[in-house]
């Protein structure tokens, strides 16, 4: 994750900086996939969230796991556990 424009600078030995270059909005980050079992849930219902936290399309689960993945645009999810 970082943010657009952000830049990093490599200095001598083991050392970075970014000075006053940290980059503008928005942020940008990659989703990474992924899958959750829960051993004991009867029922798995999953919604990834927008920028502002509000529930998009709910995810197809199956039974109690869900797999996550780039394509919902996000690193941000509600998981409901029944």
């Amino acid at each position: 994750m970082q943010n657009t424009d952000y830049e990093m600078e490599f200095l001598s030995g083991n050392y970075v900086t970014h000075g006053n270059r940290i980059g503008n909005e928005p942020v940008l980050c990659e989703g990474i996939p992924f899958s959750l079992q829960f051993v004991k849930a009867n029922e798995v219902r999953c919604y990834p969230l927008d920028e502002s936290g509000n529930r998009r399309e709910a995810i197809q689960t199956d039974g109690n796991s869900v797999v996550l993945s780039p394509e919902y645009k996000t690193v941000w999810y509600e998981i409901e556990v029944r």
